[in-house]
């Protein structure tokens, strides 16, 4: 709690900076090294940085998924957060730090922030270990029929068909629906040619998110069969 209430203070902040997602990534293998860079009692920067061991070589990697949370301009944060990560990197010995901002390609303090301070800039397709290049938001203010306003006609009129042909949405009630959850997800993944993660990593989101009141996993249902479902996380 006293993590999650620093890094909530800061501008820029991302729920893969939480420390729920933390623990997340430490089910797939992952060590979490958490800092924060305080000013008196204040909290001005943080980083969440992840390491996966590399077998054999005695070596690491870092990750800073939507990390470093700061704000750019602030030179006292960025020496705080400079200094955890040399601190870290002395005793996991990485061959590199990577980060992926959530920031918007508009803001531009913290992208050229990120270089000035050393960073260098990858493209889009370098790897296929990346975050989404494309996220999209809705802003969830005003009620139910508000929302319903914001979306497209043709989204609108699929949902009323939905409740026509009686397929319902609930809330999963126990941790096995998340295997079904997985099982179209992959099935789907097989059919459209993506990744899709191991089911451990579902577990784990289940876990850490949903069992703590700060997520849901919805289940859409037709004639008792699963036709889709929703794992939403909430920082």
């Amino acid at each position: 709690e006293e993590w999650n209430a620093h890094v909530l203070s800061l501008p820029g902040v991302d729920l893969e900076q939480g420390w729920e997602w933390g623990e997340v990534m430490r089910a797939s293998g992952w060590r979490a090294h958490r800092y924060t860079v305080l000013d008196g009692g204040a909290c001005i920067g943080a980083i969440s940085l992840a390491e996966a061991r590399l077998p054999l070589l005695g070596h690491s990697i870092l990750y800073a998924s939507r990390g470093p949370v700061l704000d750019p301009g602030n030179d006292a944060a960025w020496a705080g957060v400079l200094e955890a990560i040399r601190y870290v990197a002395a005793r996991t010995r990485p061959i590199f730090l990577r980060v992926s901002s959530g920031r918007p390609r508009t803001d531009v303090r913290y992208h050229e922030a990120l270089l000035k301070h050393g960073f260098r800039p990858l493209e889009d397709d370098w790897t296929t270990w990346n975050a989404p290049r494309i996220v999209v938001t809705m802003s969830l203010a005003g009620d139910e029929a508000e929302l319903r306003r914001r979306l497209r006609k043709t989204i609108r009129q699929e949902i009323s068909l939905a409740a026509r042909r009686a397929v319902t949405v609930r809330a999963a009630r126990s941790e096995a629906e998340i295997l079904r959850f997985h099982g179209l997800l992959a099935t789907i993944g097989r059919q459209k040619e993506f990744p899709v993660r191991r089911l451990e990593r579902f577990r784990a989101l289940w876990h850490h998110y949903v069992l703590s009141g700060r997520g849901v996993l919805l289940l859409a249902e037709h004639e008792g069969a699963l036709v889709g479902g929703l794992l939403g996380a909430r920082f």
